[in-house]
């Protein structure tokens, strides 16, 4: 983010000295601000496309996390420039310089979809109500 007033400035979130790498850093910070809302909808977007986050490696979810900071980073700058904001030098750089980081990270945990197991259909349809005559289920 730009250093100029009015650019969206936010305080420092203040990490706690016992923080380990392995701690989700999100759950420190204010979950209703719009950039923690969007980080983590995309980062559930990233997850459902590799197939859960109960089927993904530690080191995935990590690049996965720094993914969707990244992609809303690039989106809070193309906003700002749509909005008719000027772009210098060095903000064009570092967009550039974003931009190829998050193609690096998402090429490194995939571009495409993985289906995550759903588990085999007669403990799916076991798990899923019955339906009676007019379309109410056994539970009403």
């Amino acid at each position: 983010m730009s250093g100029k007033p009015g650019m969206g400035r936010t305080l420092p979130v203040t990490v706690p000295p016992d923080a380990s790498p392995h701690d989700n850093l999100l759950a420190l910070v204010d979950g209703r601000s719009l950039p923690v809302r969007a980080v983590n909808a995309a980062y559930g977007a990233i997850m459902a496309d590799l197939g859960g986050e109960q089927n993904v490696a530690y080191t995935v979810r990590s690049l996965a996390l720094r993914g969707a900071n990244i992609e809303v980073w690039i989106s809070t700058v193309e906003a700002r420039l749509l909005s008719g904001e000027k772009a210098d030098a060095d903000l064009l750089r570092s967009f550039l310089h974003a931009s190829n980081v998050l193609h690096g990270l998402y090429r490194t945990i995939g571009l495409e979809r993985r289906a995550h197991d759903a588990g085999d259909i007669a403990g799916i349809l076991a798990n899923m109500p019955l339906q009676t005559k007019g379309g109410a289920t056994d539970a009403e």
